[in-house]
Parts: structure tokens; C-alpha cells; sequence
């Protein structure tokens, strides 16, 4: 994950119970993971380091490599302006637009591979995700599992809000899913899913609809899923809903990476608009709406 995208422009306001000022305007930052193809075959080309490092003069640490070698990352500043991060995320694809092109590759807004790689996928150097490939070796050595979503971040008050929000939040969750999905390949073949991205996402630990948590269950939790070796580190708490381990935000990690940038706008805008209007009842001190989680996990169709 990029540090700079969950770094509030300013804080989200004074606070009371939890809660920042009605006047107050979240602010909001996304995070885009993209696949980097072969120009002429469409295959999926290992070169994310050397495009990011290409890419680096002009975005700094903006742009990221990610779990796979054919994959980029890159992460705005925070903005409580939609039109500020629009204009920000399109600089961003250019330059690393610009940056594959310099790599021979194309850099694509896909959720799964359109063709799949001609050789076993190979996992970007680095010591952490070397420890994850090696104890999660069925799902980093293959031909698929490589995936690419969208993240939306929105500025709060601190963990309690966070999880405060993501339980009021989940019902909507499978919706902003349903718009985003930008998923059907897998293996070169259409799968029936339009968001095969979930499908293949899910076969991670700690990938799911969060659980209904305050910020001391919380802390126990993640304590216990680090302790007992079912994750490598909060970092891995992948949750459809995740509070920020490092900084004051909540993260939605529901959504595919999509070509159109307008949607990318249109979903970051949802995500804080929901937030935003769910904040009352939160400090009103009304539960979460009754769910089930099954529809939490339903990947989406056509």
C-alpha cells in the first residue's frame, strides 16, 4: 500500500464522542493497481519494478510496485475535492502510462488478466512478499491469482470511527461491488462472474466482509490472528472494510480497477458521500443495520 494516499490533507475536525464537527469535509484518496501486458500479446510482462522506477522523478513514492512482478501501484495525496482528485489520478496514469510505454508494456485497468501469462507468475522481490509467497506458496506460484482492485480511502477521526463506520456500512458494500466489477477473465476464458477479481482475491486469509467490531474487539482480534500465524501481519487484515493500521482512515477494498476514470470518481464520491451520511446515526448511538453475511460474499455475476 502506498503511504502517502492515507495521509489527511488536514485533520478531519475537533472531536467529539468520536465524531468531527458537522462542518467538517472527509477527505478522501484512492489507491490503483494496474497490470502491466505485452504490447503486441497481451500477456502479462514482469517489468513493475523497472517501470516504477522510471516513473519515480516525477511521482516519488506515488507510484508502488505491488505482490506481482507484472503489476503497479499507484496512490493520490489526500483531497477533500472531487475534482482535485480526479485531475490527480489522471496525472498519475499518465506518467505511469508513459513509464510502461518506455518498458514496452501497455499499462491496463483490468480486474483478472485478459490473457494470461505464458509462464508461472513471479513475485516482486522484497523480503516481506517473499515471506508471504513462501507460506502461501498455492496461491503465488500459479498462472492465476493475480489481481488488481481500486481502494477508496476516506479520512476519520481515528480507529473507533473507522470500525464505527465499516459495521454501518456493510449492507452497501456488494452495491459499490456491483458497480465497479471489471473482472470476467480468468485463464483466457470468461468465467460468468463480471468481478472474478473477488473470486480469486477470497482465496487469501483475511479477505471478507469485516466483522462487527468496536475498537477494543478490534484489537484483540488482530492480536490474535498476528499470534496464531493465520496472518503474517496486520498489513494482511484485508477486510472489504479495513481501519488503517498507520494513520486515520477507513479503507474500502471492495472495488475492481477500472479503465474509466469517471467511474474511479463516481465511486469515491459514494464511498464518502455514504460515510458522511451514515456519521449521524452513528453518533445518535443507532446499530448497524441488520445483515446477513452471505450477501456480504456473493462475487457478482452477470
Amino acid at each position: 500500500m502506498c503511504a502517502l494516499v492515507t495521509v489527511p490533507i488536514r485533520s478531519v475536525g475537533p472531536v467529539q464522542a468520536g465524531l468531527p464537527l458537522a462542518s467538517s469535509r472527509m477527505t478522501m484518496g484512492v489507491e490503483e493497481e494496474f497490470l502491466l501486458v505485452d504490447r503486441r500479446t497481451g500477456m502479462p510482462m514482469a517489468r513493475g519494478p523497472r517501470v516504477v522506477e522510471a516513473a519515480a522523478p516525477l511521482l516519488g513514492e506515488q507510484a508502488q510496485t505491488e505482490f506481482f512482478g507484472p503489476q503497479v501501484e499507484v496512490c493520490t495525496r489526500p483531497t477533500a475535492t472531487l475534482a482535485v482528485l480526479r485531475s490527480e489520478l489522471a496525472l498519475l496514469r499518465r506518467v505511469m502510462a508513459e513509464a510502461a510505454a518506455g518498458e514496452g508494456c501497455l499499462l491496463v485497468a483490468t480486474g483478472t488478466p485478459a490473457v494470461p501469462p505464458g509462464r508461472p507468475l513471479t513475485v516482486t522481490p522484497g523480503e516481506r512478499y517473499e515471506r508471504m509467497a513462501a507460506r502461501w506458496s498455492s496461491l503465488a506460484g500459479g498462472y492465476d491469482g493475480m489481481v488488481c482492485g481500486c481502494h477508496i480511502h476516506v479520512g476519520v477521526s481515528g480507529h473507533a470511527q473507522a470500525l464505527a463506520l465499516a459495521n454501518h456500512m456493510r449492507p452497501w458494500l456488494p452495491t459499490l461491488q456491483a458497480i465497479a466489477a471489471n473482472s470476467p477473465f480468468s485463464l483466457g476464458g470468461d468465467t460468468g462472474w463480471a468481478s472474478h477479481r473477488s473470486v480469486e482475491w477470497a482465496r487469501w486469509p483475511g479477505v471478507g466482509p469485516a466483522p462487527l467490531l468496536d475498537e477494543a474487539g478490534y484489537e484483540r482480534l488482530a492480536g490474535r490472528l498476528v499470534r496464531t500465524g493465520t496472518l503474517l501481519d496486520r498489513r494482511m487484515i484485508y477486510w472489504h472494510a479495513r481501519p488503517s493500521e498507520h494513520v486515520p482512515t477507513l479503507e474500502i477494498r471492495v472495488c475492481d480497477v477500472n479503465a474509466d476514470l469517471d467511474v474511479v470518481v463516481l465511486l469515491t464520491a459514494l464511498v464518502r458521500g455514504l460515510a458522511t451520511s451514515l456519521l449521524p446515526d452513528i453518533g445518535n448511538g443507532r446499530p448497524p443495520r441488520p445483515d446477513s453475511t452471505r450477501p456480504l460474499r456473493w462475487t457478482v455475476g452477470r
